[in-house]
């Protein structure tokens, strides 16, 4: 990496730079320091470094981390992208901030396109699932509800009468508890 970085600035020295042959020397350089890191054991360590650092500072100290890492990200691509125009070819700084908007522009609409593309099948693949998942429950419901409709035709008028005096006797404080359970869960969410 530390090569690539020179040879970087020697062409830049020379005026002659190319960025796609600069990109693959970078992308050969990461891919093998990836392969040594993950052989070596790093990413098992990571797992739990992430879970204590999430445990310690909270979920909202985190997420606005992530937050201010992928603003300073973009600004450093938009930066690095305004630069690339610039000297490359030799737009003036207005003329390279309107080529850098149009280019995030074109590629914000191809990653939209293909975001959407992704959710699009996935909301698919969720509302199959999600039909044949209720079929199988209303049959599972109608041969529960053929079940209790068979014993309580089963019955006479006495012991109907009864069956819902002890449903009702066993059912209220179940849901008088059940109620309670879940009020203190809400309040403690809130």
């Amino acid at each position: 990496m530390w090569l690539a970085m020179m040879k970087l600035s020697e062409s830049m020295k020379q005026g002659h730079f190319n960025f796609f042959q600069y990109l693959r020397g970078v992308r050969k350089a990461r891919r093998t320091t990836a392969m040594a890191s993950v052989s070596s054991g790093v990413f098992i360590w990571a797992s739990p470094l992430v879970g204590m650092l999430v445990f310690v500072f909270g979920l909202d100290l985190i997420g606005e981390v992530l937050e201010e890492g992928a603003t300073l990200f973009v600004e450093f691509l938009q930066e690095t992208l305004e630069s690339f125009y610039h000297k490359q070819f030799k737009l003036d700084l207005y003329h390279s901030q309107m080529a850098t908007a149009y280019t995030g522009f074109v590629i914000m609409l191809g990653a939209g396109y293909f975001v959407s593309q992704k959710v699009s099948s996935v909301l698919h693949a969720v509302r199959d699932s999600w039909d044949s998942g209720r079929e199988k429950a209303m049959d599972v419901c109608a041969n529960y509800w053929d079940k209790f409709m068979g014993w309580w035709d089963s019955m006479d008028s006495f012991n109907k009468c009864f069956a819902l005096i002890g449903f009702v006797v066993v059912a209220i404080p179940l849901v008088s508890i059940a109620c309670i359970v879940l009020g203190k869960v809400v309040a403690e969410l809130i």
